[in-house]
């Protein structure tokens, strides 16, 4: 891959887990009433 690739990727991960941020606590509420709450840290 080249650098500018790398650095794309690496912009779009930055991205995509500043999106998923507020979207935890929501995750982990989801998995939790669906019995998945014994594992928290799925939701990370």
């Amino acid at each position: 891959m080249s650098t500018y690739t790398k650095a794309f990727v690496g912009e779009l991960i930055d991205f995509a887990h500043e999106l998923s941020e507020p979207l935890k606590p929501v995750a982990r509420c989801i998995m939790g009433m669906l019995g998945l709450g014994a594992q928290p840290h799925i939701a990370d």
